[in-house]
């Protein structure tokens, strides 16, 4: 008995040190450390797109505050350095790119755009995931480390981000492997989902839960089923 009461304990401190270390502790080079304060700030930011382009959500919360509406596009970015004055210095973590002004509708207009697999660099305004507003309120930066998503990067246009060029096989690789996947994600959207524009009512709203529960996508017409 008493060996298993140790055996118990044991995993009991293993599992708060992991929950600590993955979820509380922010990683020592990650962009959270390398950017001081926990406000947002202007930063120039390199790394690799994750996934295509879409089109942010258009219609904003009804409790959101109307200076964070407008965004149009948003991707996934992994970070792996920050440019300041000093010069490069490593970074970790992904963020989400906003920008406003575009609303890719499909994948024709979204190839103009940085697409999966695309190392860049771009200047934005960089807010971490913010605290909870309320008591009882889900603090999101839970959520937010244990993904590795560690904030925003709101942009002008997604087209005047720079294209760089890899100077490795094993990021060719991984480019290629990224563009073989978002390809294979925006065929099984398009089959799934269809054009869901003209579409309204009940319809809307089981394609919206289909694409929550197969795709991990989020809509404007899920929150009524929510």
């Amino acid at each position: 008995a008493g060996w298993e009461e140790a055996g118990r304990l044991g995993e009991a401190c293993f599992g708060a040190g992991w929950f600590t270390v993955r979820v509380i502790e922010p990683e020592r080079g990650s962009l959270l450390v390398r950017v001081p304060g926990n406000e947002a700030s202007i930063v120039t930011v390199e790394g690799v797109v994750l996934a295509t382009p879409r089109a942010a959500d258009p219609e904003p919360e009804p409790m959101s505050l109307p200076v964070l509406s407008g965004a149009r596009v948003r991707l996934p970015l992994r970070v792996d350095a920050v440019v300041t004055d000093r010069g490069h210095e490593a970074a970790s973590g992904r963020v989400w790119v906003k920008a406003e002004g575009q609303r890719p509708s499909g994948l024709s207009e979204s190839e103009e755009l940085p697409r999966a697999g695309d190392r860049v660099r771009l200047t934005g305004l960089f807010t971490p995931t913010p605290p909870p507003m309320n008591p009882g309120e889900f603090d999101r930066r839970l959520w937010s480390r244990q993904t590795g998503f560690v904030g925003s990067v709101r942009v002008g246009r997604l087209r005047e981000a720079v294209l760089l060029r890899s100077n490795s096989t094993v990021a060719d690789v991984e480019s290629t492997w990224l563009r073989s996947r978002a390809w294979l994600a925006d065929r099984a959207r398009e089959l799934l989902l269809g054009d869901p524009s003209g579409v309204d009512g009940p319809a809307r709203e089981g394609r919206a839960l289909l694409g929550a529960l197969i795709l991990g996508e989020e809509d404007p017409a899920l929150r009524e089923t929510r």
